[in-house]
C-alpha cells in the first residue's frame, strides 16, 4: 500500500518511479517463491471475497492521488497565472503576458561595484527575470 501510494502520488514528478516499483515487485516475488518453497512448506490459505478495510483505504489513497498530481500541475504550469492575467487585465489573446510575468532588476540598485561594472560596460541600466517581484504599474517608469 505505501509503494503504491508513493506511485501514485508522486509519478508526475519522477516518471522513472512505476518502472522501479515494478521491478522491486519482481524481486520481491521471486524473493518470496524462495521462502515458500524452502522456508514455509505449505501455508494455509483463508478465502476471501474482498479486500477489507483496504478497499476503503486505497480507494482514500487513490483520491488523494488524484489531487496531489492536479495541484503539482497546477503550481508548475502557468495556467493560474494566465487566468489571473485575463480577469485583471481582461486581454484573452495574451499579448502582454510575458511583460506581465518579468520583473525589473536595476543595476544601480546593486551594492557591490563589481557586479554594476559588468552592466555598466554594456550600457545596460536593468535586466529582467521571471518573477512577480514588482508590481505591473511600475513598467511605466521605464
Amino acid at each position: 500500500m505505501v509503494q503504491y501510494g508513493f506511485i501514485a502520488m508522486f509519478s508526475i514528478a519522477l516518471p522513472i518511479a512505476p518502472f522501479l516499483a515494478m521491478i522491486n515487485n519482481l524481486f520481491e516475488l521471486r524473493t518470496d517463491a524462495m521462502k515458500l518453497l524452502f522456508e514455509f512448506r505449505r501455508p494455509i490459505g483463508e478465502l476471501a471475497y474482498t479486500l477489507g478495510i483496504w478497499e476503503k483505504i486505497f480507494d482514500a489513497l487513490s483520491k488523494i492521488a488524484i489531487l496531489t498530481n492536479i495541484l503539482y500541475l497546477l503550481i508548475t504550469c502557468d495556467l493560474i497565472s494566465k487566468l489571473f492575467y485575463i480577469y485583471i487585465q481582461d486581454d484573452i489573446s495574451l499579448k502582454n503576458y510575458l511583460n506581465y510575468t518579468l520583473s525589473y532588476l536595476y543595476l544601480n540598485d546593486l551594492d557591490d561595484e563589481n557586479e554594476i561594472f559588468q552592466g555598466n560596460q554594456l550600457n545596460i541600466t536593468y535586466c529582467r527575470y521571471r518573477d512577480f517581484r514588482y508590481d505591473y504599474g511600475r513598467l511605466s517608469v521605464l
